[in-house]
């Protein structure tokens, strides 16, 4: 999940080690539990602490799923960065593009449809739909057209990254999510 959001800028990682240097970790690094602990939220600080030798103290949590990390990861940034307009449609785009995955597929289906009970009816929504709804409930109001354009733009930022030379990838996706450059969709600018 280190990935999922541009890297720091070198300023910021400077600013985020004179912290850990002077109060030592504060908050704990927020950890998969049901998923061999994986980092979810806490790499930079993790990183720093390990070269610093500070104590690291974590928080696990279980998560159903890999959508359910996402979200997470969504609500926490969204709160402690001021996060560019291409960063929430890329995390929005990974959260879509992830749930479609892994719901509707587990029985048998194509992965795009889910089941809602709503006072005794059974309603079928699309994927994009229940993505808008739970994005919406957090305050960032987007309908499914916009889920599903979100996800076309997270598609485009990842061929992108992954046919850049290896140590230009994280300047890549930067520059991507930043507004900086535009993504090309089908290797032609949009």
């Amino acid at each position: 999940f280190s990935g999922l959001l541009p890297p720091l800028t070198p300023m910021q990682l400077e600013e985020l080690r004179a912290s850990l240097e002077q109060r030592k970790l504060m908050h704990p690094i927020i950890v998969w539990a049901n998923h061999d602990d994986t980092i979810v939220d806490g790499h930079n600080r993790y990183a720093i602490c390990q070269e610093l030798g500070i104590p690291i103290k974590t928080e696990a949590r279980l998560f159903k799923d890999r959508a359910e990390v996402l979200k997470f990861i969504y609500s926490v940034q969204a709160g402690r960065r001021n996060l560019t307009k291409e960063q929430l449609d890329y995390v929005r785009g990974k959260v879509y593009l992830e749930k479609k995955k892994t719901h509707g597929a587990e029985s048998g289906g194509r992965g795009n449809q889910y089941t809602k009970v709503v006072s005794d009816q059974v309603e079928h929504l699309a994927t994009a739909e229940i993505v808008a709804e739970e994005f919406s409930s957090k305050g960032d109001k987007v309908s499914a057209a916009t889920i599903r354009r979100n996800a076309s733009f997270a598609k485009d930022v990842d061929e992108q990254v992954a046919a850049a030379p290896p140590e230009q990838r994280a300047d890549v996706k930067r520059e991507l999510l930043s507004g900086k450059r535009k993504p090309k969709a089908n290797g032609k600018p949009k």
